[in-house]
Order: C-alpha cells, then sequence, then structure tokens
C-alpha cells in the first residue's frame, strides 16, 4: 500500500473511535457531578446505554498522565450514583519540568511521515510504552508512518532530548471490537 492509503486507513479509525465513542456525548445537561466534584466542568459527559458517565483523563499543564483518571457512573433514571473508578499516582509533580524539546523539534527527530504528537507522563504501569526503567520526565509521543516500516510510535524525553525507545500500537481489532 501507498503511504495515502495508509493514512486514509488511520484516519478512518480515528474518525470511527471517534464518531462511535462520543455519540451520545452531552453538554452537562445532568450536573450530577456538583455535589461530588469541586470543579465538574473538567469532565466529559456520555450517556452510554442505561447509564451517565463523566470522566476526566488528568493532564499536568499540557502533559497527559497516562492512566490517571476519575470515572463516575450514575443510573440514567434514578440518577444515583451507581460507582466511581479512579487512578491517581501520588508521585507527581503538579507541574512540569522546563522542557528543553519542544513539539516540532520532538517530530523532526522521528522516521517518516508525522500523522500527530503529543505529551505524555509515561506509566510505569504502561502496556503501550514498555520502557524500562519507566522515564520519569514527560515524553513526546509521535506517531508517524514509515514507508518500508509502518506506523512508528516514538517516545522521546521531552526535557533532555533522546530517544527512549519505540511504543506498541494496539492491534486494530481493538478499535473494531470497541465498536460492538
Amino acid at each position: 500500500m501507498r503511504l495515502n492509503e495508509w493514512i486514509i486507513i488511520f484516519l478512518s479509525l480515528v474518525i470511527l473511535t471517534t464518531i462511535f465513542s462520543g455519540r451520545a456525548e452531552a453538554n452537562h445537561r445532568w450536573n450530577l457531578l456538583d455535589k461530588y466534584e469541586y470543579n465538574p466542568s473538567i469532565f466529559k459527559e456520555r450517556e452510554i446505554g442505561n447509564k451517565i458517565v463523566y470522566y476526566y483523563q488528568r493532564k499536568i499543564d499540557e502533559a497527559l498522565v497516562e492512566r490517571d483518571y476519575v470515572i463516575y457512573h450514575f443510573d440514567r433514571e434514578t440518577q444515583e450514583l451507581l460507582d466511581v473508578k479512579m487512578h491517581w499516582r501520588e508521585d507527581l509533580s503538579p507541574v512540569l519540568p522546563n522542557l528543553n524539546v519542544g513539539r516540532e523539534q520532538a517530530k523532526s527527530m522521528v522516521q517518516g511521515t508525522v500523522l500527530f504528537s503529543r505529551l505524555y507522563i509515561i506509566s510505569p504501569e504502561s502496556s503501550t510504552f514498555r520502557i524500562k526503567p519507566t522515564p520519569g520526565n514527560p515524553c513526546w509521543i509521535v506517531t508517524s508512518f514509515h514507508t518500508a516500516k509502518g506506523q512508528l510510535i516514538t517516545v522521546i524525553d521531552a526535557v533532555n532530548g533522546p530517544i527512549l525507545g519505540y511504543g506498541e500500537a494496539p492491534p486494530y481489532t481493538v478499535y473494531v471490537d470497541s465498536q460492538q
């Protein structure tokens, strides 16, 4: 396949995932978090089956904290709180260190055509970024497409600059199975 065909397939998967996961998004019309959260506006709200779900993916400044989240499940009819799931690392600073590698510099360090990039704080429990030891610094995760190697997920230390390794993309069946 040519590069353009790969990009179209990849973008199609992203769009389908967004459509199916966000098809029941609401605009906080329930306000069920008001008595549980100091700042409920940071949560996203979804209606999934007979539940109203609020979720928040933790960020420190612009960096996503991998695997740190808060999720509330409410009964759609009674608006009763059914479940709260939370994973939060306590060992992280509330602010990022000075980043010596910016997004554009990180993108220039990878092979192939850059598809997207994002700043992450990688979790020691990561199944996507199995770099040992787990990086302590925020990292640029740059996904690119290389004609000979396919999709690459490059991990770059945003403070010190080296490429630390590569992530493992989940198989496409993750996207397909999650839609059923």
